[in-house]
């Protein structure tokens, strides 16, 4: 087995594969670590993906046309963003950073909307 010439070479320590290593105090972030993480993530994410929120005031008081389009693009981003989430919850192992990475993801979304909403000047 691979493992044999490591464990041989160092006996009581935790091989760099597998579940042992996310116990190392180098390698573990915390929950509160995680979710910061996973939570400028998903912002990072939205904000790429997506315009900003003086934007979208604007385009929506442009044609109400484009707003329908922006508004897909919005709904795209939300999945997108959610299904990130889940890849969150799979890799820290932890539903927190998933469910703060969620409801970052929700709240940039009903910001968005609600900028859509509320056109500048009107």
């Amino acid at each position: 087995m691979a493992d044999e010439p490591y464990l041989q070479t160092h006996p009581g320590a935790p091989v760099p594969w597998g579940p042992a290593r996310r116990e190392s105090p180098g390698f573990c972030l915390g929950t509160l670590g995680e979710s910061v993480l996973s939570a400028i993530s998903v912002a990072q994410l939205h904000s790429v993906i997506t315009p900003s929120y003086m934007e979208l005031r604007r385009e929506a008081s442009v044609d109400p046309a484009e707003r329908e389009v922006v508004r897909e693009g919005l709904h795209y981003s939300l999945a997108l963003e959610l299904g990130v989430s889940g890849l969150i919850w799979i890799i820290f192992d932890n539903v927190v950073p998933a469910a703060v990475a969620a409801g970052t993801s929700l709240s940039l979304y009903f910001l968005s909307l609600h900028a859509l909403r509320a056109p500048l000047g009107g």
